[in-house]
């Protein structure tokens, strides 16, 4: 017998190596094992359906808001995928996306501006919440800067 550490009480019992169990015995360990991971599941097919990581991020400490060229370049990206379906790596579209952000006129880049604008001050206000009333602004909408991505047209 080994004596091993496990995470449940009483952490000092010895426990067979799994090599020398029967079959018999080592069902017992097969049917915890399927209940263990069907708790798993269960639990994070709720957290995925909260939101998951996503929300987690925004509650605990919101991440910095998109800057124009990134609200740009999501845009961007979705335009040059569906004209170029066969393109593998980001260095051609990223390339051609810069190019083109570069070429856009100024009225074009100060709707940009504008709602990397708007993304900075709801982010200062994400920022000025405590984590219950991040949580609770964030109770219907799991990405809060999304929003502004759609907005271009």
């Amino acid at each position: 017998m080994i004596q091993r550490k496990t995470r449940r009480e009483g952490a000092d019992r010895t426990i067979p190596p799994p090599q020398s169990l029967t079959v018999e015995e080592r069902a017992v360990y097969e049917e915890k094992a399927e209940v263990d991971r069907k708790q798993y599941a269960l639990a994070k097919e709720e957290y995925e359906k909260n939101g998951g990581s996503t929300r987690f991020k925004f509650v605990s400490d919101p991440p910095r808001p998109p800057t124009a060229y990134f609200i740009f370049l999501g845009k961007f990206r979705e335009e040059y995928k569906a004209k170029h379906p066969e393109m593998k790596g980001i260095v051609g579209m990223s390339k051609e996306a810069s190019r083109k952000w570069r070429g856009l006129s100024p009225e074009r880049m100060n709707e940009y501006k504008a709602l990397a604008e708007k993304a900075k001050d709801e982010y200062c206000v994400l920022k000025a919440m405590t984590m219950e009333g991040r949580k609770e602004y964030l109770k219907d909408v799991v990405d809060p800067y999304a929003k502004y991505f759609l907005e271009i047209t």
